[in-house]
């Protein structure tokens, strides 16, 4: 469960950073 929690967390805020161009 705190993989799977992990992996989401890890796809969303590389998403966010890609979105900001971080």
């Amino acid at each position: 469960m705190l993989l799977l929690q992990k992996c989401l967390y890890t796809l969303l805020s590389r998403q966010h950073f890609e979105q900001w161009g971080l």
